[in-house]
């Protein structure tokens, strides 16, 4: 069976950008790692710009939406600011077989401070597959167990920046809140 791997080749700002940065070499370690195969077509669909730095595989029936990774790490929220939109895309979508991943292109630069360590801490909880994590951290990335969890790890990253008025989270008895730039309440049953 022939995997179907569909991506847009423009990002918002860089035309071509994609059909530059996915070499064959890569779409089929993408390929092996979703599917366990490396027969696969490619579609290049022109139709918009890439949101979420994202490619889709079509496989065996199910959908898998992949999110790659920057190739430089410039700037802390500037590494990881499309996977958002790639989980909204990937919840947006009907079909009911699907899964989500993520990927290191390679890249320049670190990322695994303990920033980006913390935001990869959030995707293993919210269910994210990193396809391939390893090769780049050997350490691995465990998921947050609990709520509370989550709060001491923010807080001890926050108190690194205390100029910085980055989010946090409010626990009570009935709920919990994560607060961003936008205030906005989160179902936490999605994440324990």
């Amino acid at each position: 069976m022939t995997a179907i791997i569909t991506y847009r080749p423009d990002a918002q700002k860089t035309p071509g950008l994609y059909d530059r940065i996915l070499t064959y070499k890569i779409l089929r370690d993408i390929c092996i790692r979703v599917t366990g195969q490396d027969d696969f077509n490619i579609i290049r669909d022109t139709s918009t710009y890439n949101k979420g730095r994202l490619i889709t595989i079509e496989y065996g029936g199910i959908k898998s939406f992949v999110s790659l990774s920057e190739v430089s790490v410039e700037g802390r929220n500037q590494s990881v600011q499309s996977i958002p939109t790639a989980i909204n895309l990937y919840y947006a979508d009907s079909n009911p077989n699907k899964a989500l991943y993520y990927y290191f292109m390679p890249h320049k630069g670190n990322y695994f401070t303990d920033y980006h360590l913390f935001y990869f801490r959030l995707l293993k909880t919210a269910g994210v597959i990193f396809l391939n994590l390893l090769d780049y951290y050997p350490a691995g990335i465990n998921a947050f167990e609990n709520v509370d969890e989550l709060i001491d790890e923010r807080n001890d990253n926050r108190e690194t920046n205390s100029s910085n008025n980055s989010s946090f989270i409010s626990k009570t008895s009935d709920k919990v809140q994560i607060y961003a730039k936008l205030m906005e309440q989160v179902n936490t049953n999605l994440l324990f």
